[in-house]
């Protein structure tokens, strides 16, 4: 599974390098890790080091059947951490 950021709501880094990996991968990880309630992708980054791709994807968890403010206060944790990313 991804590994977990410990502040602000649920949020993991998923590593989808190699030969015949890509951010379906990732994707995958994620879906399984956040569950029904879905996930966003905070950033995704790739490059070619030693001609190996190196992909990297940042997700966080949806709230589960949250109310209005929080739902709000979830996307605007996300937005700010997209501003400072």
């Amino acid at each position: 599974m991804g590994e977990r950021h410990s502040h602000g709501p649920q949020t993991f880094t998923y590593d989808c390098s190699g030969l015949g990996k890509g951010f379906d991968d990732c994707d995958a990880k994620a879906a399984a890790q956040c569950g029904k309630q879905g996930y966003d992708v905070v950033s995704r980054t790739g490059d070619s080091v030693n001609n190996e791709m190196k992909r990297t994807m940042v997700v966080s968890c949806r709230e589960r059947d949250c109310l209005p403010i929080q739902c709000q206060l979830h996307e605007f944790a996300l937005a700010m951490s997209r501003r400072s990313a």
